[in-house]
Protein backbone atom coordinates (compact mmCIF):
# COMPACT_ATOMS: atom_id res chain seq x y z
CA UNK A 1 0.00 0.00 0.00
CA UNK A 2 1.09 3.43 -0.64
CA UNK A 3 1.28 5.82 1.82
CA UNK A 4 2.88 9.08 2.05
CA UNK A 5 4.78 10.70 4.35
CA UNK A 6 3.87 13.66 6.12
CA UNK A 7 4.51 16.54 8.76
CA UNK A 8 3.66 16.94 12.99
CA UNK A 9 5.79 19.05 14.57
CA UNK A 10 9.27 18.72 13.52
CA UNK A 11 8.88 15.06 12.68
CA UNK A 12 8.46 13.24 9.23
CA UNK A 13 5.40 10.67 10.02
CA UNK A 14 4.00 7.66 8.35
CA UNK A 15 0.46 6.65 9.03
CA UNK A 16 0.01 2.84 9.68
CA UNK A 17 -3.13 1.55 7.90
CA UNK A 18 -5.71 -0.05 10.75
CA UNK A 19 -5.32 -3.50 9.20
CA UNK A 20 -1.65 -3.31 9.50
CA UNK A 21 -1.46 -2.24 13.36
CA UNK A 22 -4.35 -5.38 13.86
CA UNK A 23 -2.07 -7.81 12.09
CA UNK A 24 1.08 -6.49 13.80
CA UNK A 25 -1.11 -6.16 17.58
CA UNK A 26 0.71 -2.65 17.59
CA UNK A 27 -1.72 -0.25 19.55
CA UNK A 28 -1.57 3.31 19.85
CA UNK A 29 0.94 4.12 22.55
CA UNK A 30 3.10 1.12 21.88
CA UNK A 31 6.72 1.84 22.02
CA UNK A 32 8.68 0.71 18.70
CA UNK A 33 12.11 0.27 17.48
CA UNK A 34 12.82 1.41 14.27
CA UNK A 35 15.87 0.87 12.36
CA UNK A 36 17.20 1.52 8.43
CA UNK A 37 17.51 -2.07 7.41
CA UNK A 38 21.40 -2.35 5.95
CA UNK A 39 22.61 -2.16 2.19
CA UNK A 40 19.43 -1.63 1.26
CA UNK A 41 16.24 1.42 1.84
CA UNK A 42 13.96 -0.32 3.73
CA UNK A 43 12.52 0.85 7.49
CA UNK A 44 11.76 -2.24 10.21
CA UNK A 45 9.62 -1.22 13.09
CA UNK A 46 9.18 -4.02 15.08
CA UNK A 47 7.80 -4.33 19.36
CA UNK A 48 10.63 -2.45 21.47
CA UNK A 49 11.04 -5.97 23.42
CA UNK A 50 12.54 -7.47 20.02
CA UNK A 51 14.92 -4.68 20.00
CA UNK A 52 18.63 -6.31 19.97
CA UNK A 53 20.33 -4.39 22.54
CA UNK A 54 24.23 -4.67 23.61
CA UNK A 55 23.53 -7.06 27.01
CA UNK A 56 21.47 -9.29 24.47
CA UNK A 57 24.45 -11.74 23.82
CA UNK A 58 24.78 -14.01 26.16
CA UNK A 59 28.38 -15.67 27.19
CA UNK A 60 26.61 -19.17 26.00
CA UNK A 61 25.97 -17.48 22.74
CA UNK A 62 29.11 -16.23 22.06
CA UNK A 63 31.26 -19.38 22.87
CA UNK A 64 28.99 -21.52 20.44
CA UNK A 65 29.20 -19.01 18.11
CA UNK A 66 33.39 -18.52 18.14
CA UNK A 67 32.69 -23.15 18.55
CA UNK A 68 30.79 -22.74 15.13
CA UNK A 69 32.76 -20.01 13.34
CA UNK A 70 36.23 -22.36 14.15
CA UNK A 71 34.48 -25.63 13.34
CA UNK A 72 32.94 -24.40 10.01
CA UNK A 73 35.33 -21.92 9.13
CA UNK A 74 35.98 -23.42 5.28
CA UNK A 75 32.25 -24.23 4.59
CA UNK A 76 31.59 -20.50 5.45
CA UNK A 77 34.52 -19.49 3.01
CA UNK A 78 32.93 -20.75 0.62
CA UNK A 79 29.79 -19.42 1.64
CA UNK A 80 31.22 -16.16 1.43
Amino acid sequence: MIQKIFTVGNSSVVAIPKSLLAETHFKTGTKVFVDKLPDCDAIVIRPQKMAVTKNAVTKEFHSWLHTFIKEDAEILDLLA
